[in-house]
C-alpha cells in the first residue's frame, strides 16, 4: 500500500533585497555605531578604518554605497571618493565629519560621487536615510535613462525634474 501525501506549495514572496555598505572611519565608535544601525535600514555595513584595511581596492565594486570621513588619518574622504569615480563610477557617496568643516564653501569641489555631507552630529538613523535614499534615487535615474515604463508612471518625462541630491 503506497501512501500519498499531500503537498501544497507555499508561494514564498521575495524580501527586501539588502544593499552592501561600505564605511571608512578611522573613529572605531563611530563604524561600530553605523554598522550596528545599519540592519534599521535594510543594509548589510562592512566597516574598515582606513583603505588600507580593506586589502584590495577592487572590492569596493562589491558595495552598493559607501560612506566616508572626510578627515582620515592615512587619505582625505574626498580623495577616496576622487579614487571611487575614476574605478568605479556607478557607487554613490555619502561624506561625514565629526570636525567642524564648511561643507559650502564655494571652493570646495567635490568629485562626482559625492551625493551628500552630513555632520556626524547629525546621527546614523540621519546618516543612513539618507543613504538610503541616494541608492533608491541614484536607481530610480537609471531606470528612468534606460526607458523602463513602471518607472515613467511618476509623470517624469525629463532627468531634469529630478531635483539633485546635492549637498545636505
Amino acid at each position: 500500500m503506497q501512501r500519498r501525501i499531500a503537498m501544497t506549495k507555499v508561494r514564498e514572496e521575495p524580501g527586501p533585497t539588502t544593499d552592501k555598505l561600505i564605511v571608512f572611519d578611522d573613529d572605531p565608535y563611530f563604524g561600530a555605531l553605523i554598522s550596528a544601525t545599519a540592519r534599521q535600514f535594510n543594509f548589510s555595513a562592512h566597516y574598515f578604518q582606513s583603505l588600507y584595511a580593506m586589502g584590495s581596492f577592487a572590492r569596493i565594486r562589491n558595495y552598493d554605497i559607501a560612506i566616508i570621513d572626510v578627515f582620515m588619518d592615512s587619505i582625505r574622504g574626498d580623495e577616496l571618493a576622487t579614487y571611487i569615480d575614476m574605478f568605479c563610477a556607478d557607487i554613490p557617496v555619502i561624506l561625514v565629519s565629526g570636525e567642524r568643516f564648511d561643507h559650502q564653501d564655494r571652493r570646495t569641489v567635490w568629485p562626482p560621487s559625492v551625493r551628500a555631507f552630513i555632520p556626524k552630529a547629525a546621527g546614523a538613523h540621519q546618516i543612513l536615510g539618507a543613504a538610503k535614499a541616494t541608492l533608491n534615487r541614484d536607481r530610480m535615474l537609471r531606470r528612468l535613462a534606460a526607458g523602463e515604463p513602471y518607472v515613467n508612471h511618476l509623470g517624469i518625462t525629463d532627468l531634469g525634474q529630478l531635483a539633485p541630491a546635492g549637498i545636505v
